[in-house]
């Protein structure tokens, strides 16, 4: 179900491969509660999201180096990004050719794809032939991360290939517990599996991969974190660091529904029996058209806008995600985590944005949206 891209629909209907966490319910949301999917395998979230790739617009990456950031600019992330990636058009200046990473256009076709995009034109809005290249605004067609009809996971393109050096061992159904630190100095981490603790010693260094709900969480629980805030609940700290588990971002994902005339061939597929059959051919032979993204998905735009409308994320205060045993909560439907971008860590609670406010008028500086 994982490599075949267009599988996704029962990944997230059923929640598979996830860690379940759930926000607590959002004050501004109608006290909603809100998904917040996390990969629970190999590959991480790279294994279950819609496989969209985009690379970020060229200014935030500059607005980082500025702001003191420093490596980050897009000068220097560029060059590990082309490494990265292979673009099913061939390496040029802001695109790599030989990477492990598949990149390729979408491959669906729908007359409504056409039409969105002729409508953006007739609007006035640019058109780019690739938003993660030279121009990046504009509306274009979306870009995935499948190689050979299939989806191209961290865990594909990164670990697989890896798994053949003696040097490397994978362990599998192993939750971290926390770092190990000799005074400041990590040397290992401490790890569950089987009803067992272990502990895995590191020769050079301790890199965390626990994304960005964990991994802070990992480093708080280790006592790397705002020490005022780790003695609250518990946790003696080894390392005064203010800024862990702060600043939380997130976007909502807001799907728009609107009926359509006439059939879209991809309601001609979802017959039981088609899309067994394309389902099958996808997974052996990379096939079909069960091999692309889900064609609602199929058109982006990217937009840039000036740096002066900007939310004043930097106001943002935290207390970090899920440091403590009382922030998690687990029910018939997995881990509900109350901290990530929940309303009562802090750290989530974004700038409110009021229709006074010029953040309201024009989006962050950077802004992406798919056609629904």
């Amino acid at each position: 179900m994982i490599h075949v891209p267009i599988g996704l629909g029962k990944i997230w209907e059923r929640r598979m491969f996830d860690w379940g966490y759930d926000t607590e319910p959002e004050p501004r949301l109608d006290n909603r509660r809100i998904e917040a999917m996390r990969g629970k395998v190999l590959g991480g979230s790279s294994s279950i999201n819609v496989m969209a790739y985009v690379r970020g617009h060229r200014g935030d990456y500059d607005r980082w180096a500025n702001d003191g950031a420093r490596g980050w600019s897009y000068a220097d992330v560029l060059p590990y990004f082309k490494r990265c990636e292979s673009w099913e058009k061939g390496e040029n200046t802001w695109r790599g050719g030989g990477g492990p990473l598949g990149v390729i256009d979408s491959r669906n076709h729908d007359p409504l794809f056409d039409a969105w995009l002729a409508a953006a034109q007739e609007a006035d809005w640019p058109f780019t032939e690739d938003y993660n290249g030279k121009e990046q605004e504009g509306f274009g067609v979306g870009q995935w991360t499948i190689r050979a009809g299939r989806r191209c996971s961290a865990a594909v393109a990164f670990l697989r290939p890896a798994m053949r050096r003696p040097n490397l061992t994978v362990e599998t159904g192993a939750l971290a517990a926390r770092v190990m630190l000799e005074g400041t100095r990590a040397v290992g981490v401490e790890y569950a599996r089987s009803g067992r603790v272990k502990q895995a010693r590191a020769a050079r260094e301790v890199l965390l991969a626990g994304g960005v709900f964990n991994t802070p969480q990992l480093m708080m629980l280790s006592g790397i974190g705002e020490a005022e805030h780790l003695r609250e609940v518990g946790i003696e700290p080894v390392v005064d660091v203010p800024g862990v588990g702060r600043n939380l971002q997130d976007h909502l994902s807001v799907t728009v529904a609107h009926s359509r005339k006439g059939e879209s061939r991809l309601a001609h597929t979802l017959r039981a029996d088609r899309i067994a059959w394309a389902m099958l051919r996808a997974y052996i032979a990379g096939k079909g058209p069960a091999r692309a993204a889900a064609p609602s998905m199929g058109r982006c735009v990217s937009i840039a806008w000036p740096s002066t409308w900007r939310a004043p994320i930097s106001s943002a205060r935290g207390r970090g995600p899920c440091c403590r045993a009382g922030y998690t909560r687990f029910s018939r439907r997995g881990a509900s985590c109350r901290c990530p971008t929940s309303s009562s860590c802090s750290a989530a609670r974004r700038p409110a944005l009021t229709r006074g406010s010029p953040a309201f008028a024009r989006p962050t500086k950077t802004a992406s949206a798919c056609a629904r």
